[in-house]
């Protein structure tokens, strides 16, 4: 079974608003565009060796992403913390409204077999091979136009930052599952998998030398390695990064599923999973410092799936414990250069469900929520002092306690056609972006939302038309905060990213 899939998409402006200004409103002073376009080739082949299922999956993925964002922000407050430094070749003030040009290049490569055994024997097993190479080439130009050729990363007029890198993340991996009804009703499984994964990180990031002795910041051609006749990256005026990093590692899953009987069934999980390490840029000096170690999450699942009054009310769920251990956080650090750290222990112990009710033979109700307590279970500290970072207790950013969505469909005959109409409710609850006290002091929290949409429509043999409201009432919700650069320096100057305004959609669709 062969596939091909690709994307083209172009997009102009800012998906993000400045509340200072208005709503929905923004300053920039550089246009910005993206025009990311990507294709997806796989290839599957499906047989039998005597009783064996065997299946091969490949891949490969390309993408390409041009892009431009305007960066004055980081110009401004920068320039304005740590004095005008940003001049022409006479030394002279300029304009420092900055953009970033950016250009990635991104390649995935993925190979898998597996040979599967009959799934009606009591003794089933699944057993395979995994290999993935993925490549991200890296160009990020960070130009003021009217910058002093002396000032500006050399081969690069106007660049006052510059980051032109490979990087390359390769992984292996065996796995094997093996699943035993020990009883009619009860089926224990046990799956392993062994792996192997590499991360390599090379080229150059920073400023010009003659920057880095103005300023005084750390990154750029000083910390390049000379003498360097052929730079790593051929774009690059030298080399100062060339790191790698190789974990090796086992994770492992326990299942054991009691179908109770036709409608009644209840399972049991204990199963870990593992992130590999990789290479940071810069060494912060901090109590963490780079590379960064991988971070592991032991999870603990109880769950149940049940049918009832005939099939017509469905009740599903699942309690859980996740003991995340050495988790990984990014930040943005010195010269608002990302870092990823492991900010020690955290715990999320929650759960969800979900209910189908067929309440007549017309009208159908579905929800679901799900409430998650995550939060660290030991001090995280960001300097030496651990005056900064977060305390134990410190809820973890991005997921909100409580989540819920309720949604009710009525169809009937209308006349020689179908109809229909639908409405639902999406609730989410406050939320943090980052986990550190100061930074999200800075930034704030995103309040809680509840948005409304409706659909109603009509359709006759093989083709459908339908009216669609989504956020009914343009609730104004806050999908996510952020500063341009460091938040203790540009936090000043908050983004918010919103969901879409209300959106009136009519869609027509024929089947052939």
């Amino acid at each position: 079974t062969p596939s091909l899939i690709g994307q083209d998409t172009k997009a102009y402006g800012s998906f993000a608003f400045d509340p200072a200004v208005g709503d929905l409103k923004v300053v920039k002073f550089a246009p910005e565009f993206s025009h990311d376009r990507w294709y997806q080739a796989a290839l599957t082949v499906e047989g039998k060796i005597a009783n064996l299922d065997v299946t091969y999956a490949g891949a490969y993925m390309e993408r390409q992403i041009n892009a431009q964002l305007d960066y004055s922000d980081y110009s401004y407050f920068y320039d304005a913390a740590y004095g005008h430094y940003i001049t022409d070749n006479s030394l002279a003030v300029v304009d420092p409204a900055q953009k970033i040009i950016g250009n990635d290049h991104f390649t995935k490569n993925s190979h898998e077999l597996r040979v599967a055994s009959p799934t009606e024997d009591r003794l089933r097993f699944v057993a395979g091979l995994f290999y993935e190479r993925q490549t991200h080439a890296i160009i990020q130009d960070y130009v003021i136009d009217a910058l002093g050729s002396n000032l500006a990363v050399p081969g690069w007029p106007s660049t006052l930052y510059l980051a032109d890198e490979n990087r390359v993340d390769t992984d292996y991996a065996a796995f094997t599952e093996i699943s035993y009804r020990l009883l009619p009703s009860l089926t224990l499984t046990a799956g392993g998998r062994v792996f192997e994964s590499n991360n390599s990180l090379k080229g150059f990031f920073g400023f010009s030398e003659n920057w880095q002795t103005l300023t005084g910041f750390s990154s750029g051609m000083l910390k390049c390695t000379f003498p360097s006749p052929i730079p790593i990256v051929h774009n690059a005026p030298c080399t100062n990064l060339d790191k790698t990093t190789d974990e090796k590692g086992f994770t492992h899953k326990l299942n054991a599923t009691w179908q109770v009987d036709d409608d009644h069934m209840v399972y049991f999980t204990w199963s870990n999973g593992f992130r590999p390490g990789g290479i940071n840029r810069v060494d912060l000096g901090l109590v963490h410092t780079p590379p960064y170690a991988p971070d592991w999450l032991m999870n603990y699942e109880l769950g149940w799936k049940t049918a009832w009054l005939d099939d017509t009310l469905h009740f599903n769920g699942a309690l859980f414990l996740e003991e995340w251990k050495n988790f990984q956080l990014t930040f943005l650090g010195p010269n608002s250069i990302p870092i990823i750290v492991n900010a020690g222990q955290a715990q999320i112990a929650g759960i969800e469900s979900d209910v189908l009710w067929r309440a007549t033979d017309n009208l159908t109700i579905n929800g679901s929520a799900a409430y998650t307590d995550a939060e660290l279970t030991q001090q995280f500290c960001s300097d030496l002092a651990c005056s900064k970072g977060a305390p134990k207790g410190q809820q973890l950013p991005i997921t909100p306690r409580f989540k819920a969505n309720m949604t009710a469909r009525y169809d009937w005959n209308l006349d020689e056609f179908k109809a229909h109409v639908q409405g639902s409710l999406v609730y989410n609850g406050s939320s943090w972006n980052d986990l550190r006290t100061i930074e999200r002091g800075i930034t704030g929290k995103n309040p809680a939302y509840t948005v409304a949409n409706f659909t109603g429509g009509i359709g006759k043999d093989d083709w459908t038309l339908e009216l669609s409201l989504q956020n009914a009432f343009d609730e104004r919700a806050t999908l996510y905060r952020y500063s341009e650069c460091t938040p203790t320096v540009c936090g000043a100057q908050t983004y918010i990213i919103p969901n879409r305004p209300r959106t009136i959609g009519l869609k027509f669709s024929q089947k052939f």
